[in-house]
């Protein structure tokens, strides 16, 4: 693997050349990256700062050289965190993405070690990730697999309402009435563990604070909890089932009957009312329940978050439902934002978690913290919602 260098340093330069094959001295220009680019057609990677001094701006100096030399691997370095550059980065497929101080020399030369140690792992590992977890999600007309699906479910509870004229004309009725745009069904879905009570919980008292009406609904059939957890006595409607938690939070933990009538229309119905009653409705969803009901609630919602930790035993799980939600139910894969929980020192780094669910936006990656041990024991209710909610709230 040969390498050159533009950091404007030579430190990085001279510790990669005690193991690597690093073409000259560190280039301190930008123009510089371009003409060794030209004279030199056998580069494999570039190491590059945005902190040089420039002719170009920084995101034309990448399609540059990406035009001089288009299959080759870039890593960049950062002087300070920027969302923008990064996501621009993202979108030329470069992900290894590190900052100018001890913690990202440090992360860069354990990827580039693990990656010289097992030359192909890492490649091999996101490839096959990548096909696995992404194939369908790249299909055309996957947004009219998802109509067709939508369409089919339609008829099919259309026929069986034949003999049933009442229920027939309130289905009628429904699907020609104009539904409430602004109000929005957020799904918390994902891997048996993964936290979603709890994202559900503090996802919903983050909205609420920000003075939406929320309503927080327990799909789990066999283990409702959210009353539990929340540690506080209701009261309740008892015509709808609804309980007042405070001001803007309310919440709907016993959905049995409507969970029981399976009928997709009657569901789609249900959920269209509380959308003119309610800013934001969060459901803490179960895989564990009747498919057409799953299916059906999958494709009302707006946005269905999906959570899970970041390493290989959950992510190859992962795989496992996103098959189901692309290829079974015919969901958007736009409608699909991931989130990861629990994460921590350990956790797959990022550029790997971005290439394996490169068609997916990741949208939160929410540190493990101790004190959600002592939300679930002790009812803790003060506890803060920290900023992970905050960039999940901006991105919904």
């Amino acid at each position: 693997m040969k390498i050159i260098t533009a950091m404007g340093d030579p430190y990085l330069n001279n510790k990669l050349k005690e193991r690597y094959e690093v073409i000259g001295k560190d280039i301190f220009y930008q123009e510089g990256i371009l003409e060794i680019l030209t004279e030199r057609k056998d580069i494999d990677l570039l190491v590059l700062s945005n902190n040089l001094p420039f002719e170009y701006k920084f995101e034309e100096l990448i399609e540059k050289i990406i035009k001089e030399k288009e299959e080759l691997e870039i890593i960049v370095f950062l002087k300070e965190k920027d969302e923008n550059i990064e996501n621009y980065l993202n979108s030329k497929n470069i992900y290894k993405i590190f900052y100018l101080n001890e913690e990202g020399y440090r992360n860069f030369f354990n990827v580039i070690n693990s990656n010289e140690n097992n030359p192909q792992k890492i490649q091999d590992e996101i490839k096959n990730f990548k096909e696995i977890i992404l194939n369908n999600s790249k299909k055309k007309g996957i947004n009219l697999k998802s109509d067709f699906l939508k369409n089919k479910i339609e008829n099919e509870e259309k026929n069986k309402q034949n003999s049933r004229k009442d229920e027939k004309e309130n289905e009628q009725n429904f699907e020609n009435r104009e539904e409430n745009k602004s109000s929005k069904i957020i799904v918390v879905s994902g891997n048996s563990g993964a936290g979603k009570t709890i994202v559900s919980i503090l996802l919903s008292k983050y909205i609420e604070k920000q003075n939406k009406k929320v309503l927080l609904i327990d799909f789990d059939l066999k283990n409702k909890s959210i009353n539990t957890l929340l540690g506080v006595k209701t009261k309740k409607n008892t015509e709808e089932n609804i309980s007042i938690f405070n001001k803007n939070l309310y919440i709907l933990n016993e959905a049995k009957e409507i969970l029981n009538s399976f009928e997709t229309y009657k569901i789609n119905m249900f959920l269209e009312e509380l959308k003119n009653k309610f800013d934001y409705i969060i459901i803490d969803f179960s895989n564990e329940i009747n498919e057409e009901l799953e299916k059906s609630v999958l494709l009302k919602a707006n946005k269905i978050i999906f959570l899970l930790e970041s390493n290989l035993l959950e992510i190859k799980k992962a795989k496992n439902f996103l098959e189901i939600y692309l290829e079974d139910y015919g969901i958007d894969s736009n409608k699909i934002k991931i989130v990861f929980n629990k994460a921590n020192k350990y956790k797959i780094p990022d550029f790997i978690l971005k290439e394996i669910f490169s068609n997916f936006e990741i949208i939160g990656n929410i540190e493990y913290d101790e004190k959600y041990t002592l939300f679930i024991n002790k009812n803790f209710n003060n506890i803060n919602c920290k900023d992970e909610y905050k960039k999940i709230y901006e991105k919904l």
